[in-house]
């Protein structure tokens, strides 16, 4: 697989995970985020002929934890009102989704430079959590710029583009029945996909981080292999 497609597939599922929050059904938010972003680090993982294990595939998407409360309670009081007026809370989400696609480009490309250079188990020393936590120390301290910025002007010039992605994952989320399963939400995923491809807003997004210079993504694997190699037990 090109360098190219690989990049692709960070983005697209930056993306796909970053509008995740305008979902309005109650807890299905945190099932697709959970389920794109396990998508995305398979995906990586077959690029590379590896085949990761569940638990590793959850190790390296997992979240820190924050509690249900009062975060669900939160999710399920404001449903309707999400619900009612969605495009309002599209635009109070624009600064959300930014960041958010732009700490999981963050976390893509860390993993994807985890799997090429051979760092994870079973081919290399680190194991799923070692890796998570290098990733997590690397994004506090680096922060997400210039890629929060190459995202940012992605999403303010293909507005329209990305509220059509959103309108997209909005409705088929929506006539789901219940708890999604993976099957449901691989059909989801699909169907954004070809929303992102059909706006363009991946391929703009691939462009715009073209621009960033190359020392900047050097500096960002310099410091993820410091704090894996300098993890304390």
């Amino acid at each position: 697989m090109t360098d190219k497609k690989i990049s692709e597939i960070i983005s697209s599922h930056s993306i796909l995970i970053g509008l995740t929050p305008i979902i309005p059904i109650p807890f299905a938010d945190d099932l697709a985020k959970a389920y794109f972003q396990q998508r995305m680090v398979r995906k990586l993982a077959e690029s590379y002929e590896q085949t990761l294990s569940i638990q590793d595939l959850k190790t390296l998407t997992n979240e820190e934890a924050q509690g249900c409360f009062p975060g669900c309670l939160t999710s399920v009081l404001f449903y309707p009102i999400k619900k009612l007026f969605r495009k309002i809370f599209f635009f109070l989400e624009w600064k959300r989704a930014i960041d958010t696609v732009s700490h999981f480009y963050h976390k893509g490309y860390l993993i994807e430079y985890s799997l090429e250079q051979g760092l994870l188990t079973p081919k290399g020393e680190y194991s799923a959590g070692q890796i998570r936590k290098a990733i997590e120390a690397t994004c506090q301290e680096i922060g997400t710029n210039p890629i929060e910025k190459a995202v940012r002007t992605t999403f303010d010039h293909s507005k329209k583009a990305v509220k059509d992605i959103a309108d997209t994952l909005w409705k088929n989320i929506s006539q789901i029945t219940g708890k999604p399963n993976d099957e449901e939400l691989q059909k989801v995923a699909q169907t954004v996909e070809s929303a992102e491809v059909r706006t363009g807003v991946t391929t703009e997004l691939e462009q715009a981080l073209v621009t960033i210079p190359p020392s900047y993504f050097q500096h960002l694997t310099e410091r993820f292999l410091f704090h894996l190699k300098n993890q304390k037990d």
